[in-house]
């Protein structure tokens, strides 16, 4: 249902309208009438807590959840990060407890789910996260969460929401949000009707499988990688001291025999498989990128500039990305891309390793400082760009930085030296339909998954209009 023809968003060059609750409520009037304010329900309010990579373990009965575990109105436990029995102690207070609605505040604003105590672990919360409670016996908590996630509440969010790059959402604005509230009985009787559809969405859900676990699944089955063994190797714990804390011995702290079980497993099942390396198949050297300054950015430019930030979801984000003056494209031709190169991210936790491949030709740009230019001859890019997104490839990137946190870098002349698979072009180009298959099955599952999610938006905007 379309609600009005201007959008929230749309507002963001007024910064008293953008931020107006009031006029939200005035454009949206026909639905608001007897709205009240989410604060009017809400007995507790929570914001999550920050941690440090050192906080961070390979598995442990303690989930710390982030912006990226909320997914579709659940929680999702892909990708979990553990931490430390310590520092779950220490922050056993924020621990979500059965009951809680958690929020994205950052990134993702207004993205929401219900905890309902189905994990044995212990769950704390990102500071990118809040939870809350409200009072049940006026606002069933199932019921809040179907409407937080409505398209018109996270219109709502959309609004109200601030920043440029990183995007934020204050409790003031939570607590301000307009619900509508309609009595117990009839919110049970919605929640029976959601439910119902929910349930078919959860069983087309099982069906789901995350990019990385198909193409992992494809390099297994075609060349016996052994995710398996690899996996129990990853839990042993060689040593009981954090490796940081051998910075002062360069010797022990960057040797992967010392500390990594599972990197010279990875090594070995490589160089099983190849005797080739990356430096092998170079059309040229490894290239880093170019550092900018604010003086450097023109809204008229037409090269963009490639920065780790810009590569989101193993693609390369132009839509968002900055631009760069001609003076400074000018002066970078040795740093900018073509169809077909392969952008590694050698920097920053959390981002070190992450690629993006060049699939447009016309698109024009500069990579950044941060990042790599892996440009290939006699090898299929596309079947470099999933190689190099294989669970191996990326502990190799594990295992070979240096540094810590946000000052982890890992460098060409490592990078050269990493295995290469040695097959046929045409091999290459089969096995990448392969995956391009498997994605676009993923993609028609999401495509029904969105269409019962519409279905959902559309019992709650009824419900809304009907009231009114």
């Amino acid at each position: 249902m379309q609600l009005c023809p201007t959008k929230l968003s749309e507002l963001s060059g007024d910064p008293f309208l953008r931020c107006d609750v009031d006029n939200l409520l005035m454009r949206h009037k026909h639905l608001f009438m007897n709205h009240k304010r989410l604060a009017e329900f809400i007995t507790f309010i929570e914001t999550g807590k920050p941690i440090t990579r050192e906080d961070y373990t390979d598995v442990s009965e303690n989930i710390h959840f982030l912006v990226r575990n909320i997914s579709g109105g659940t929680a999702c436990y892909n990708n979990l990060l553990y931490i430390s029995d310590e520092k779950a102690d220490e922050l056993a207070a924020f621990r979500i407890e059965t009951g809680d609605i958690v929020m994205a505040i950052s990134s993702n604003c207004g993205a929401t789910f219900l905890y309902e105590g189905d994990r044995s672990e212990n769950i704390t919360l990102s500071h990118y996260l809040c939870r809350f409670r409200v009072d049940s016996s006026r606002l069933r908590p199932k019921y809040l969460v179907y409407y937080l996630n409505s398209s018109l509440m996270q219109e709502y969010f959309r609004g109200v929401e601030t920043g440029k790059t990183q995007k934020n959402l204050s409790k003031a604005y939570i607590h301000d949000a307009p619900i509508f509230v309609p009595s117990i009985e009839e919110q049970d009787e919605l929640c029976k009707r959601i439910a119902s559809v929910e349930s078919q969405i959860k069983e087309i859900e099982s069906k789901i499988v995350t990019p990385t676990s198909i193409i992992d699944n494809v390099f297994q089955r075609e060349f016996s990688f052994n995710y398996e063994q690899f996996s129990v190797l990853k839990k042993i714990k060689l040593h009981f001291r954090n490796s940081h804390s051998l910075a002062n011995n360069l010797d022990l702290r960057f040797s992967s025999k010392f500390h990594r079980d599972a990197g010279d497993f990875v090594a070995q099942e490589l160089n099983s498989r190849t005797s080739k390396k990356i430096k092998h198949y170079l059309a040229e050297p490894i290239v880093l990128g170019a550092s900018v300054s604010p003086a450097d950015y023109s809204e008229n430019g037409e090269f963009c500039y490639i920065s780790m930030a810009t590569i989101k979801n193993w693609k390369f984000d132009s839509e968002n990305a900055s631009t760069v003056s001609k003076e400074y494209s000018d002066s970078k031709q040795a740093k900018t891309v073509r169809k077909n190169d392969i952008i590694l991210a050698r920097s920053g936790e959390g981002t070190i390793g992450k690629v993006a491949l060049i699939d447009d030709d016309e698109l024009q740009g500069v990579f950044a400082d941060f990042t790599m230019r892996i440009r290939l001859k006699d090898y299929n890019p596309e079947f470099a760009y999933y190689y190099f997104r294989t669970t191996y490839f990326q502990y190799l990137i594990e295992i070979y930085k240096k540094g810590l946190g946000n000052n982890t870098n890992i460098f060409p002349i490592v990078v050269r030296e990493f295995p290469m698979l040695d097959i046929s072009l045409e091999e290459q180009q089969r096995i990448v339909a392969e995956i391009h298959s498997e994605i676009k099955k993923q993609e028609a599952i999401k495509s029904e998954i969105a269409e019962l999610r519409s279905k959902i938006d559309e019992i709650i905007d009824n419900v809304v209009i009907n009231a009114n």
